[in-house]
Order: structure tokens, then sequence, then C-alpha cells
């Protein structure tokens, strides 16, 4: 059904929360989630009760990112407009100054309450989080710290050579070399774009021949997975420049474009130093040029860059006990910025939210959920699932929101997450149908039992 609504005033958000059915309910009855929280800190036992709305305090997303009007909505407004007992407040621009008791105190209705010590744009201090501290100290149901936009490197930590967009296929990318070399075998790296595109399928390599000529010496595939390697054997004789024929993309959708993590050449045992050599290709976007591939990959980069370190977070989970409970630490995750780096971070963070920042990038949500699974199999996580696409500045497609509404309940009925966060309230008076498909959605599926 579609649902295409007036803006809301804010006597309409508060009404009745009584709604229909919905037809994409996926029942969880039956089934058991998986309990990881301390002793005494048991979640409730219905779908709702693991539902989560983000929020800010009221105009902070006033004349940004192309929402179409201003929202006059509270945080606590918001989350009983959409029908959710629990929500993370983030500290956005100034807004709330501390002391935060005054504004805090709606909240004391809420089932739990997560409160940023990492404001939105990684901002922090030690200041803040004092303030928080005795927060929490006088507000039971303040159960955990945020730490919001905490990671601060992008979509891949190593460099890639990508196409533009919709290329002209086949792409071609060459390598010349400073002096002839008798390479007698190449190897490919996949790309590893975050949301899974510019993944190159199938190629032929070619070397020179007569003057201006060249010769096809070898085939291949690359194996459609991040950073997936391939080795083709090659004739032996000194070349002095090598092309590959980019025959195809494994792209399904969005980009269907191609990409390289690495070229590498070895003659006999030992691997040929491209430093020297210069790359060009065909087609190349912005800031990915041919010569990133030809880059070895940094020797050990180190944890990512982050609003704090791993010793400030050890030394934070210190001042996580009050009284006679302990306080989660959580923090926010890019899908795009999965890598080993954030490791050393993540050993001190009880909670993950994972995020996906584009819209058009949900269609690989599967995947990016298992990259994240491989590199923390055990974490305890919150699903993040946008109603507008923030990253676009644009709507977020309605079949999208429900494609991760639906696919977080599954993993959820699953225990492979402990709850979904809706981002948020600032966009719940606004008219938007994903708030409206997403508020008859919780009505459906919050009762049913876990």
């Amino acid at each position: 059904m579609s649902h295409r609504l007036a803006t809301l005033t804010r006597r309409e958000a508060l009404a009745s929360l009584a709604v229909g059915g919905s037809s994409l309910a996926l029942s969880c009855a039956g089934l058991a989630a998986a309990e990881t929280r301390p002793a005494g800190r048991a979640l409730g036992n219905t779908v709702r009760d693991r539902l989560w709305v983000w929020a800010h305090a009221v105009g902070s997303y006033d004349n940004a990112y192309g929402l179409p009007a201003n929202s006059r909505i509270t945080p606590v407004e918001g989350a009983r407009y959409l029908g959710v007992p629990n929500l993370i407040l983030i500290r956005y621009g100034d807004k709330p100054q501390p002391p935060f008791e005054e504004y805090a105190a709606p909240c004391r209705s809420l089932d739990r309450l997560f409160w940023s010590v990492t404001g939105a744009g990684g901002v922090t201090s030690e200041e803040e989080r004092a303030h928080v501290f005795r927060l929490a100290a006088g507000m039971p149901n303040l159960v955990g710290l945020f730490m919001d936009d905490f990671f601060h490197f992008g979509d891949s930590d190593q460099p890639q050579w990508l196409a533009a967009n919709d290329p002209t296929f086949p792409v071609t990318y060459t390598v010349r070399l400073v002096e002839p070399v008798p390479a007698t075998r190449l190897e490919l790296t996949q790309s590893a774009w975050h949301s899974g595109d510019y993944r190159t399928a199938a190629f032929a390599v070619e070397v020179p021949a007569g003057v201006d000529g060249w010769q096809e010496v070898a085939q291949g595939v690359v194996p459609n997975q991040p950073a997936a390697t391939v080795s083709v054997a090659l004739p032996g004789a000194p070349i002095r420049a090598l092309r590959l024929r980019l025959l195809g993309t494994h792209d399904l959708k969005d980009a269907r474009s191609c990409g390289l993590g690495r070229v590498q050449l070895w003659a006999g045992d030992g691997e040929v130093s491209l430093a020297q050599a210069r790359a060009e290709a065909s087609s190349s976007y912005p800031g990915f040029d041919p010569q990133a591939a030809l880059r070895a990959a940094a020797p050990d980069p180190g944890p990512a860059p982050a609003a704090l370190s791993p010793e400030d977070l050890r030394a934070l989970r210190q001042r996580l006990a009050i009284g006679d409970r302990r306080l989660d630490l959580a923090v926010t995750l890019y899908m795009h910025q999965l890598s080993p780096r954030i490791l050393p971070h993540l050993e001190f963070c009880d909670v993950v939210s994972l995020w996906t920042w584009r819209a058009q990038d949900l269609h690989h949500l599967e995947a990016s959920f298992a990259r994240f699974r491989e590199l923390a199999p055990a974490q305890r996580v919150l699903l993040g699932c946008y109603l507008w696409d923030f990253g676009t500045g644009t709507p977020m497609p309605l079949d999208l929101m429900k494609r991760q509404a639906e696919l977080g309940l599954q993993w959820l009925c699953a225990g492979q997450v402990e709850g979904l966060i809706f981002l948020a309230t600032n966009v719940c008076d606004l008219g938007l149908e994903t708030v409206a498909w997403t508020r008859d959605w919780i009505a459906t599926v919050g009762p049913q039992a876990l």
C-alpha cells in the first residue's frame, strides 16, 4: 500500500497509534533471539521491545539534507508516534546544552535510553562525558553511552582503481614499464568497494606485438569477492607494457562497472617492482585513478582514525559502573568502514550500530552484513534503518525501506541482531511515506513474541 500524507502537525503526530495490518509482516513466534546482555539487564521478549528510534533536538535537520520541510516534533513525541519504547539521543551541534537533566526529564517515560558521549560529526569532550555520567547516575533507564560518527576514514583504507559508472566495455587498463621485464605471471586483485559494485569479471591479457599492435596471451575471470585474487601465466618474453581488456562486470545493478585493487607481475619467483611504472585506463572514477592499483598495500596502518583511541576507550570502560548497574558502550559504524582497522576499538565496545549511508547500497545489505560478521562474529548489533536517504538528500525508496526493515526483523528473529534503530524522530512529522509505512509495520510486528 502506498502512503502519501500531508505534513503532520505536532498534535496529529501524537494522535492514536491504532493502525492497520501489513502483508509484509514476518512472524517471529516460536523463535528465540540471542540474549547477550549482562545478567539483570534482560531485554523484553517482543519485537517492539527491541526497537529504538534515533533522535536529535528539535530543528536539528532544518533546511538540510533536501528534506521537504522543517520538523517541530520532539524526541519523545517522535518515539510515541512510531510506537517505539527505546530512544537514542545524540547531541547535534550545540544541542542540547549541558547540564542535561532538565532536557532529559521527558525521557524518563521511555523503557531504555542511550545518550551520546560523541555527538554528530564525532564531536566529543571530557566535559560533556562528565555531564552524561552525572545524568546517568540519576536516570535508571539510561542504559548506555553512544559514540556517533566515531570512525574517521572512508570507503577503503587501501588504494584501488575504479572505472566510472556504466563504462563502455571492454575497459582497457594499461601498464607501461620503465625497462623490459621477462614477465611469467600476472596476479589481479578484485576491488573492495563497500557496496559490492565495481567488480571486474572476465578479462584478457595482451602484450605488445609489432609497432603499435597487441597480442592476446591469457584470459581469466576475477572472482566476485572483495580483494579476491586470480593468477594467470604469461609467456616470459621481455615486455615493456601490458594491457588488460576488462570484458565485463559482476555488478547486477547500480554502477555496472569494474575495478582492481592491485596489479602484480612476477618474473620467475621474484615480484616485479611497479613503483616506477605508469598506468592508464580508458575509464576512471574521480579519485580512483589507475596508478592506485600499482601501489603496494600499506604495511599495518594501525587502528582506524577515530574520535577516541583504543586507550581512551579502555579508560572510559572503567567508568561504566553506575551503582549496581553497568552502562553499555555503543558505537556507530557505517558499512563502508568495514576494515580490520576498526577491531582495536570494537574490543572495548558492547554494541555496534550498523548503518548503510546511501540507499542504493541497501541492495547489498546481506553481503555487507556478512562482511561485518566475518570481522566481528560475536559482536552485539543494532541494525540502523534510515527513514530518508541522507547520503543523497532524497527520499528513501519505499521498496528499500521495506527491505532493510524486513531483513532486520529476520536477523532479529534469528538472533543475528539485538534490535533495530529507525532514524530519526526529526523526520516523523514531515509526511514521508517511509515514516507512514514504518509506523504501520511496527504496529503489526511489534507485539510478536521472540
